[in-house]
């Protein structure tokens, strides 16, 4: 993995989509990556785009923590300047300003796996990419994770169908 790839990012930002719930221990995020990619959802992408109108294209996947102890939410969904389209059966979210450490994929040709999902090799190096950042990237640096915030994966043009498909990770940190 290439260090070179690494960029600091502030912003906050208004997330609405749908929501997976699952059943797990803290320090989900990085463990369950791509956890679309396991989702029975179809076109869930395409409601996203018709039903809220985003200004920009672009996807966030981050896992938000549920009332219930070691539950939490998978949302999926894309950024909105404000809630006005989102329906009882959505989930939103407000992701406050941090500082992220941002982690581009190696790239990769998923021009045949792109509409299936199956064996995907998104999928794969995405996984990949998180095992990097917290086994190696974390170990090597003079950060850690800032747990206050959340690490979310962002997917836009760049990930469909292609020859050289890559998506973005962001982790937020702070100076150890």
């Amino acid at each position: 993995m290439d260090d070179k790839r690494l960029a600091v990012f502030e912003g906050a930002f208004k997330l609405a989509g749908y929501g997976m719930h699952s059943n797990m221990a803290d320090n989900y995020s990085h463990q369950f990556a791509a956890y679309w990619d396991s989702c029975d959802e179809s076109n869930l992408e395409e409601k996203l785009y018709e039903q809220l109108k985003p200004p920009k294209h672009g996807e966030v996947g981050v896992w938000l923590p549920y009332q219930n102890e070691g539950n939490a939410i998978y949302l999926f969904g894309v950024i909105v300047n404000d809630f006005s389209q989102v329906t009882s059966d959505m989930v939103v979210a407000e992701i406050p300003s941090a500082t992220y450490a941002v982690f581009t994929t190696p790239p990769i040709n998923n021009l045949a796996t792109a509409t299936t999902y199956e064996k995907d090799p998104l999928s794969v190096v995405i996984k990949e990419t998180w095992r990097y950042i917290f086994t190696e990237w974390f170990d090597q640096n003079k950060y850690e994770l800032d747990e206050s915030h959340f690490p979310f994966e962002y997917y836009d043009e760049r990930c469909h169908a292609s020859e050289n498909s890559i998506m973005e990770i962001y982790v937020p940190i702070k100076k150890e």
